[in-house]
């Protein structure tokens, strides 16, 4: 019986683990050097504090956006004077609740992408493969993710920090696996074989927390422009060994507890540039990247994985595979940060709260109030520490020196201002229902009331959608990299082959002039002229065999320089990214459906069941169903009236040979004129 083999430290003939017989050149002594100084500078610059944080550092600015958005509560304690025991510490949880509607207007829709594509010779357009382009862009994000939550989360991201950063890569991932030969139910014995297999090779789309992201200058913008990036990430082993387990100085990476355990100090391990910046069991990845001077370069704990230029490029120039946008800018938009949504509300939130508490104190102290107790009966009331009930019988000497503090509760004024404040919250993400007026609007309010609030929103949503431009562009750098080469998988013989990239994309328009849709295979694979005509009757018959089990399919050969020679432009329809509102929907069906049947009858009589559909589309029902039953009624209705008219003939053909005619009725007699 196969069992599982644990990972054993190699050691060398003096007794010396392999990971400690690290020893990089000059050259790469002074790489990594160069690298550790320059994060340690960034790190510096992220650590400053800025006017535009309000003279804090982006770290803290950060804590207080999550901490207002969450509705943290400190302690009690926390406050100068400490509250007491009796009096309210509540955080309202009006920014969540502001943002979830906010967001709902736009984050739940992906925008549609075209990709205009042009030959570098001849700028000619190329429909054909920015079609292509396009539905590969799709395809990638729709199969191993879901589109519309990564929306979601880079607009929550987006809102809740300012800032969004997202990486665009492609991901190639080797793990050893174990494949189950046999399994004895009884006995539990397995017997199984170990392989070595290709678990990740695809394009990914990672957030990056901004944590981790640094920058060179805080007053460059745009992310493309930046002199030098740096993603600093923390890792454990097993993490470390999944993902950059096959780089070749993998095996002199190794946490920082490991070296603790030898006498490092004649190896290079003794340098001090990354022991002080991890945990024990920790392995820091510094992955650098340098546009300027082409280099894109990776350590880790103290290790060169990778010296080499940067990887992505878009129509021929170097790009950084980050894709950033913000909320909203702050003064200027040199600033690279944007503004948080919990800091834009800060104002109205803080003051709101400290209101809804003092309100809350006064309400509660009106309701327990204070006893005014004259010096005669103090003996009596020196009850500070017993628990007092309805029943509790308390003798006074005076009863006229006993009486309750006037204490005033809660006031209109006092809920005016509440309301006040809490207005400033709304006006600063309004919704549908602070802009209607009245419980049944019009139509044209309607129309109205959603356009404002497409205004108001444009600023975010141009923002999401610019992030989306990045992503793909980035996306499609990707794929034109890596889509073109056959990849390896393992064959039923446990041998590696070589196979062509095939990608299905289902639901897609097959023929442009017919509108027909179905299932498009794209297959990238370089056919020589003597095999094209067998290839192309092997696709007819695929084709054939498809249409026969009543799928329109079809299938396209790409050489895999497909994608050479072109220049490529990508625009995100804007417009897609909102949601469409039903409420907007069926106001503009009640408004046009009437106007169309009063000066179009004719037009409107014909096109009943285009209309049809689009009234079941506006109160989200589906319309097929009914004009399915519909179509029955229709053709039962035609065949009575075929039966009818068959039986007519018969029956005139019985009397006589000619049908018979109905009876005339006879003419009214016409009154005589006098």
């Amino acid at each position: 019986m196969s069992r599982a083999k644990t990972n054993k430290t190699k050691k060398t003939s003096g007794g010396v683990p392999d990971y400690l017989n690290y020893r990089p050149s000059k050259t790469d002594k002074q790489v990594i050097a160069d690298i550790y100084d320059a994060t340690t500078d960034m790190e510096s610059i992220k650590g400053s504090t800025y006017a535009e944080f309000n003279d804090i550092s982006q770290k803290s600015y950060i804590e207080d956006a999550q901490k207002r958005l969450n509705a943290y509560v400190p302690d009690k304690d926390s406050y100068d004077p400490p509250k007491e025991d009796w009096q309210a510490n509540v955080a309202l949880p009006s920014i969540r609740n502001k943002l979830k509607q906010m967001l709902a207007g736009f984050s739940l829709s992906v925008p549609d992408l075209q990709v205009n594509v042009t030959g570098s010779l001849d700028a000619q357009l190329k429909p054909d493969k920015g079609r292509v382009a396009s539905m590969l862009i799709k395809n990638s994000y729709e199969v191993h993710t879901n589109p519309v939550i990564e929306n979601f989360w880079e607009a929550w991201e987006c809102a809740s920090t300012g800032t969004v950063i997202k990486y665009e890569g492609y991901l190639k991932t080797k793990y050893k696996q174990k494949f189950i030969k046999s399994y004895n139910t009884v006995t539990g014995e397995i017997d199984f074989d170990e392989k070595e297999v290709n678990v990740d090779d695809r394009c990914i789309s990672m957030a990056v927390p901004i944590t981790e992201f640094l920058i060179d200058n805080f007053y460059i913008h745009d992310v493309q422009d930046q002199p030098q990036l740096v993603w600093d990430r923390k890792y454990n082993k097993d993490e470390f060994e999944n993902e950059f387990g096959k780089y070749a100085n993998s095996k002199y990476v190794n946490s920082k507890g490991a070296f603790e355990k030898f006498n490092t100090a004649s190896t290079y391990y003794n340098k001090e540039k990354w022991q002080g910046r991890v945990k024990s069991g920790q392995i820091e990845v510094i992955r650098y990247y340098n546009k300027p001077k082409d280099q894109y370069r990776i350590i880790a704990n103290g290790v060169l994985l990778l010296d080499a230029p940067l990887l992505w490029s878009v129509n021929g120039r170097k790009k950084y595979p980050f894709a950033k946008s913000i909320l909203e800018p702050f003064t200027t938009k040199h600033f690279f940060w944007g503004k948080a949504f919990p800091d834009i509300m800060a104002g109205e939130y803080d003051i709101s709260n400290t209101l809804f508490n003092s309100v809350m104190d006064k309400e509660f102290r009106s309701l327990v109030k204070p006893l005014l107790v004259g010096q005669i009966n103090r003996d009596a009331f020196e009850l500070e520490d017993e628990y007092v009930t309805g029943s509790t019988k308390i003798y006074v000497d005076d009863i006229n020196q006993v009486k309750p503090m006037d204490i005033e509760g809660a006031t209109q004024t006092d809920l005016a201002m509440i309301q006040l404040v809490l207005r400033g919250l709304a006006e600063s993400a309004p919704e549908m229902p602070d802009i209607l007026a009245g419980d049944r609007p019009t139509a044209r309010e309607v129309l109205i009331a959603e356009e404002k609030m497409k205004e108001l929103k444009s600023i975010y949503s141009a923002f999401l959608t610019d992030l989306w431009v990045q992503k793909y562009k980035l996306r499609l750098a990707n794929i034109t990299a890596n889509y073109v080469f056959p990849r390896e998988v393992m064959g039923t013989d446990g041998k590696v082959v070589s196979v062509n990239r095939t990608f299905t994309i289902p639901n897609t328009v097959l023929d442009e002039k017919t509108g027909r849709t179905g299932i498009l295979v794209l297959e990238f694979r370089n056919v020589k002229k003597s095999e094209a005509q067998k290839i192309a009757k092997e696709i007819a018959i695929q084709e054939e065999q498809m249409k026969k089990k009543g799928l329109n399919y079809k299938k396209k050969i790409l050489a895999s320089d497909f994608f050479d020679n072109h220049e490529y432009s990508i625009n995100v329809i804007a417009e897609s990214l909102h949601k469409v509102s039903q409420a907007k929907a069926q106001a503009e069906i009640k408004e046009k459906i009437p106007i169309l049947a009063q000066y179009f009858p004719e037009m409107f009589a014909v096109s009943q069941e285009a209309y049809f559909k689009e009234v079941s589309l506006a109160y989200d029902d589906d319309p097929d169903m009914a004009l399915q039953e519909f179509a029955k009624f229709e053709q039962a209705k035609s065949e009575r009236r075929k039966a009818e008219q068959e039986k007519a003939q018969f029956t005139g053909e019985e009397s006589g040979g000619q049908p018979q005619q109905p009876q005339q009725q006879p003419k009214p007699q016409q009154p005589q004129q006098k």
